[in-house]
């Protein structure tokens, strides 16, 4: 079951919830109310790595993580 954000249409609230469909719209837990809308969920990619070291890794120069 994928899980989803929701933002109820009536009280604001924010709340994810697991679904069997991606039509399924499940009610607030907030307010009770079933208007809720669907939010856009930012998926994380991997970063290709050129063979440099990531930021954040020790290495002078790549990038500004303090390290050198």
């Amino acid at each position: 079951m994928p899980l989803y954000k929701f933002e109820c249409a009536d009280c604001s609230h924010k709340f994810e919830e697991l679904v069997l469909s991606s039509n399924e719209r499940p009610d607030c837990p907030e307010c009770k109310s079933d208007k809720v809308d669907k939010q856009l969920s930012l998926v994380a990619t991997p970063v290709v790595n050129s063979g440099a070291a990531p930021c954040g890794a020790p290495s002078p120069g790549k990038c500004n993580s303090g390290f050198g």
